[in-house]
């Protein structure tokens, strides 16, 4: 069930941070934040490069060190 309209979306963020909360677990965040779409992006660690091509792969590279920004 997504927001029907940007002023309820502000309205649940702002006001309610509980009611918030309980929506996005439910059913989500990719639902609560429907504009912020996964973009594929290239992770670096030493002077190895891979790309993550979903979000899942992405948090997974995160903890195991890989970072954004390219080395020197």
């Amino acid at each position: 069930m997504p927001f029907k309209s940007k002023k309820q979306k502000t309205y649940m963020k702002s006001k309610l941070p509980s009611v918030y909360k309980k929506f996005t677990k439910k059913y989500g965040k990719k639902i609560a934040n429907s504009k912020k779409a996964f973009k594929p992006h290239k992770m670096y660690k030493g002077k190895m490069v891979k790309t993550a091509k979903t979000n899942a792969e992405h948090i997974r590279l995160g903890k195991l060190g890989w970072k954004h920004t390219k080395p020197k």
